[in-house]
């Protein structure tokens, strides 16, 4: 999912568009896991804690989604990672009496160096296929100008009962 949401071909594969979706992914996957290691623990006020932070977190970035007119999808990208980091693995939070240990720096160290592997491939293929990649997007676009057009002759030609140019 990471993989095709950052070289999404139909609505850009350049390098630089792929380096910003990058960061997306990378500072929301780092911002979820940290706030879920913090708050992520079964008491009261940490729950209320999570709560809230998990509410300013997505307002915050709904709202700079909606007024951001370059990068929207950074921002997009870094709220969906970011919740989803949040997420513990099992889908409960981890009792008081349990500590955070390396391994969960590891997992969080694991993850973002498979999103960036993953990136790096793609860049690799990008770069390799990018003038493929705009034909063929360029070549959908006009299949579709002709088949909208085609219809739209076929409902006008059926309402005035004759031939249309």
């Amino acid at each position: 999912v990471t993989a095709s949401v950052i070289i999404y071909t139909f609505t850009g594969s350049s390098v630089p568009l792929t380096l910003r979706r990058l960061n997306g992914v990378v500072l929301g996957s780092m911002a979820g896991c940290v706030a879920q290691r913090l708050l992520a623990v079964q008491t009261v006020g940490h729950a209320v804690c999570f709560g809230i932070f998990l509410f300013c977190y997505t307002a915050y970035l709904t709202f700079q989604y909606l007024n951001a007119k370059q990068h929207g999808s950074v921002v997009c990208l870094t709220l969906a990672y970011g919740i989803s980091g949040m997420i513990p693995d099992s889908g409960i939070f981890r009792e008081e009496t349990v500590s955070v240990t390396s391994s969960a720096g590891s997992f969080l160290f694991a993850k973002i160096m498979g999103t960036v592997f993953g990136v790096a491939v793609l860049l690799l293929m990008d770069h390799v296929m990018a003038s493929s990649a705009c034909k063929q997007a360029r070549q959908r676009l006009q299949e579709c100008f002709a088949h909208t057009k085609s219809s739209i002759r076929e409902v006008l030609k059926g309402e005035a009962g004759g031939d249309i140019p």
